[in-house]
């Protein structure tokens, strides 16, 4: 199949594609289906993938990963925001195209797909990310009819059992210390932050995106509506991760009076947290600021989400239900919720004996 450009009378450029279609038996010719009028490539390619599904047209030229990936691409970019589409752009660019791009997709076997996953566990951490997105090309090609089935499908990830979990969250004294430190060596503005971080459970770039019109001091509450991600080398503001993300939650009198006092000091700006420009921070620098906390304060390092991992544990320690928690952190799914618990929190387990024994005796 061929997308061709060409252009009108009108000097506007329009698309055609051909496609093989066979032998003609009466005729022992090659049959052709054409198509004009494409505004674009991607309508064009889109057109032969319908008509693919429809008439299940024959190819003359075999179909590698890559050109499978390449139309995938054109549909998938539209339906993601700009830094889901950065992320799975690198994933392909740098892990997936680079090993299996080339390969004829009909002819990628499970064996070929395991062997790749074993080789990329061997230097990544999140392999089952790279896994996902392979198989959204693989699941593309079955709906178009280039194969039957999806290679990957039987495919396991291998573990990696040697490896130290990353503990990214406080206990109640490491938070005290930490927003202590804080205060000692940071500016007001990233002070305040940080305690924000720490006492809403708000995503980095949820906060990065607060606008002062997003409180209401009189209610107490904070409207999330919008999140800050960086995509192509910029800061992008979007709608919040998923819907269940756009949230109202209450704010207690100790962060409410500290937002108070830092707004009457700060400058005057739309957002809460600006840089020197007036312009929103940009995403690695509440990496730093944190790290460097961590580092004065003498505990572990843990990241900006590592807050939101404290806050969820803390809330159920503190005797906040599941609903309660999974609205304030919005999450989609109240798993999502206890999963966040469980792995931080699994050293309470080893407590349940003795509890149980002071309990009775």
């Amino acid at each position: 199949m061929t997308v061709t450009p060409y252009k009108k009378k009108d000097g506007k450029t329009y698309y055609m594609l051909k496609a093989y279609d066979g032998v003609d038996p009466k005729t022992g010719k090659p049959k052709y289906i054409c198509r004009r009028g494409f505004k674009t490539s991607k309508d064009a390619h889109l057109a032969y993938s319908k008509i693919i599904a429809q008439n299940g047209i024959k190819t003359s030229k075999k179909l590698t990963y890559q050109y499978v990936y390449e139309m995938w691409m054109d549909e998938h970019r539209t339906q993601v925001k700009e830094s889901t589409l950065k992320a799975d752009i690198t994933k392909f660019e740098l892990h997936i195209l680079p090993t299996i791009g080339h390969y004829l997709i009909d002819k990628i076997t499970h064996k070929d797909m395991q062997a790749a996953v074993n080789e990329w566990s061997k230097s990544l951490k999140r392999t089952g990310k790279i896994k996902t997105a392979a198989g959204a090309v693989f699941r593309y090609a079955m709906q178009h009819g280039y194969i039957d089935k999806n290679p990957l499908e039987l495919v396991k990830v291998p573990k990696k059992h040697e490896e130290k979990t990353f503990e990214n969250y406080l206990d109640r004294d490491e938070l005290c210390t930490f927003l202590a430190t804080a205060d000692e060596i940071l500016s007001e503005k990233w002070s305040t932050f940080l305690h924000l971080l720490a006492f809403t459970g708000l995503r980095r770039g949820e906060a990065l995106a607060l606008e002062w019109s997003d409180i209401d001091f009189d209610l107490g509450t904070l409207e999330v509506n919008k999140n800050l991600s960086k995509a192509f080398e910029k800061a992008v503001v979007s709608s919040t991760k998923t819907q269940s993300s756009n949230r109202t939650i209450s704010l207690g009198k100790t962060i409410l009076d500290r937002l108070k006092a830092y707004r009457d000091v700060c400058e005057s700006n739309t957002l809460v947290f600006p840089n020197t420009s007036g312009d929103h921070i940009t995403m690695s620098q509440p990496q730093r600021k944190t790290a460097a906390v961590c580092k004065k304060a003498g505990i572990k390092h843990i990241t900006p989400h590592g807050l939101r991992h404290t806050h969820c544990c803390l809330l159920f320690e503190a005797g906040a239900s599941i609903a309660q928690v999974q609205q304030r952190l919005g999450h989609s799914d109240s798993k999502i919720t206890l999963e966040i618990y469980n792995h931080v929190t699994r050293w309470k387990v080893r407590e349940a004996a003795e509890i149980f024994e002071n309990y009775i005796f």
